[in-house]
């Protein structure tokens, strides 16, 4: 699936969000990174967070499924230590 505004944007009213609820979701994830993720960046997030998968056309598939399937995202963060990462320890 090509991942541009349009079509992620189409994708998440498809998934029953409206264009009000969207744009609100979108301003309060801006407001969240301080201005420093594009529109689409935030889009990705949204989708992400509504179940929605999205490839680019131009990287291979089982790149995203080992990356994907290598991704804790309940997990803490990462640092990087050395020539490894490890978890950051509060």
């Amino acid at each position: 699936m090509s991942s541009d505004i349009d079509e992620i944007f189409q994708k998440l009213i498809e998934k029953g969000l409206s264009e009000e609820e969207i744009e609100e979701q979108v301003q309060k994830k801006a407001q969240q990174y301080g201005g420093f993720m594009s529109k689409q960046g935030i889009l990705f997030i949204i989708a992400k967070e509504h179940g929605i998968k999205l490839y680019s056309p131009d990287i291979d598939h089982e790149i995203y499924r080992q990356i994907e399937d290598g991704i804790d995202y309940n997990g803490p963060p990462l640092r990087r230590g050395g020539s490894e990462f490890s978890n950051i320890t509060q």
